[in-house]
């Protein structure tokens, strides 16, 4: 048999100035068949990814504030595709050129099932 899926997104998004300070946010709609990788690393350990159907919705909002030797950016994000939710709040601290440091608690619901997260990323670049 043939099978046809359609999907229809579109993005919107603003970012702050060069030197990262002010507002940032981005929305995200999508509608239709959405396909995911496999390997999915956004989705808690023992939650499958896949092909998913239906609306979804990403978004995020963001403030650059400057401070000594860095820049702070506090965020939120959520994220809703179907039956699932995931909310986040975080911390980015841009603290020299090429090196970041991340905090990011987030709370993910699917269904019957709740799960809560904190995440320590640290990005050097060179």
């Amino acid at each position: 048999t043939e099978n046809e899926e359609h999907s229809v997104s579109g993005s919107l998004s603003y970012d702050r100035g060069r030197d990262g300070r002010g507002l940032r946010f981005s929305l995200s709609p999508a509608l239709g068949a959405t396909s995911q990788s496999g390997l999915d690393t956004s989705q808690p350990v023992g939650v499958a990814s896949g092909a998913s159907r239906g609306a979804s919705l990403r978004g995020e909002l963001g403030y650059g504030v400057g401070a000594r030797g860095g820049l702070f950016n506090p965020f939120g994000r959520i994220e809703w595709r179907g039956e699932s939710q995931r909310w986040s709040t975080g911390l980015l601290l841009e603290w020299r050129p090429g090196v970041e440091f991340e905090l990011e608690a987030e709370r993910y619901h699917a269904r019957e099932s709740v799960a809560h997260g904190a995440l320590f990323n640290t990005r050097l670049r060179f």
